[in-house]
């Protein structure tokens, strides 16, 4: 590489693309982290509440009802 190439065009030629998850990493255990998400998806600044929060303080009283519900969510 000669010093008066810009860095990209230098890079570009290492530079790999894959599409969906390459060999190495197919076999690792994924994880989804909702702090994350919650940075990702919500403004800096901006108020938010959560759904079973909003709904207790209304008076919706079938919190109990719908709370071992994850196992069969996950199956639908």
């Amino acid at each position: 590489p000669r010093p008066g190439l810009p860095v990209a065009s230098r890079t570009t030629p290492r530079l790999k693309a894959y599409k969906g998850v390459p060999p190495p990493y197919d076999r690792t255990k994924r994880m989804v982290i909702p702090d994350a998400l919650n940075v990702l998806r919500l403004r800096p600044g901006h108020r938010y509440c959560l759904l079973g929060q909003l709904s207790k303080e209304v008076g919706w009283n079938y919190a109990h009802t719908i709370r071992p519900c994850p196992s069969w969510v996950s199956k639908i």
